[in-house]
């Protein structure tokens, strides 16, 4: 009986970190004069001690999946909605619930994005450009090279970097394959 009262007391608990949650969204809107914020306008304006209750609990925390967190409040606009049933919807979702200690996971995000000109699909080469330019810059190359595993990145062929990319990939929804589909 103990156990039973602990888990009610649990769930209790976490149905106010929600609703702390909420409540703070709502404070945020108004603070944007009503505008759906945007989730960076949520993680700038949001009150410390609600952020604090975030990264404790991973499974109140909005900013693990925004647009899911925006649907249970009824907040998606149009557009919103079509992205959130759609592959990239499970693309924002993959980015959100990653570490971004993922290898391939800038490099990737910075092949779609392609100096600006955002591209709907990749193939090999964008894939293999994108990271012998990521790894080339600032410090990034650090963190292959400390690896033995990875420590010849930089005479790693095409094959080599989507091969790697693909292993890295785990649960993307944009599996490595000759294209990679947005």
């Amino acid at each position: 009986m103990r156990l039973i009262d602990l888990f009610q007391e649990m769930a209790k608990k976490k149905v106010k970190k929600k609703e702390a949650i909420r409540d703070e969204y709502y404070r945020v809107k108004e603070e944007l004069k009503g505008e759906v914020p945007r989730r960076m306008d949520l993680f700038t304006y949001m009150d410390d001690e609600i952020y604090q209750i975030c990264l404790q609990d991973a499974t109140v925390n909005p900013f693990h999946n925004y647009l899911e967190f925006l649907k249970g409040l009824g907040e998606l606009s149009g557009e919103e909605k079509l992205l959130y049933d759609s592959i990239g919807g499970r693309f924002l979702n993959n980015l959100e619930t990653t570490s971004m200690s993922k290898s391939y996971k800038m490099p990737i995000l910075l092949a779609f994005y392609n100096d600006g000109n955002i591209k709907m699909e990749i193939d090999e080469d964008d894939v293999c450009r994108s990271y012998k330019e990521f790894y080339r810059q600032g410090i990034y190359w650090k963190d292959l090279e400390k690896h033995k595993s990875t420590r010849d990145f930089k005479q790693w062929d095409k094959k080599t970097v989507c091969k790697r990319s693909a292993e890295k990939s785990g649960s993307c929804p944009f599996k490595f394959r000759k294209r990679i589909l947005c």
